[in-house]
């Protein structure tokens, strides 16, 4: 079941990183620009964690506490 859940958060993580992506490169101002940017860290942080929980090890969510904490 654990399987089934960590698929489809990756699958919607890695979407939302897609759209940023988009929302970089098509954004009409600046701000939007580096909002979308600060997303994608955010959303990057997230599967960095999903992908421990995948693996079954900390040291993943020990890099990405590291990561968000700078």
């Amino acid at each position: 079941m654990i399987g089934y859940a960590l698929t489809f958060a990756f699958t919607c993580f890695g979407l939302a990183l897609l759209l940023n992506i988009y929302r970089v490169v098509r954004a009409p101002t600046k701000g939007d620009r580096i909002l979308a940017l600060d997303t994608m860290v955010i959303n990057a942080i997230a599967l960095l964690a999903l992908f421990g929980i995948l693996k079954g090890t900390t040291m993943y969510f020990e890099a990405s506490m590291i990561i968000a904490m700078t």
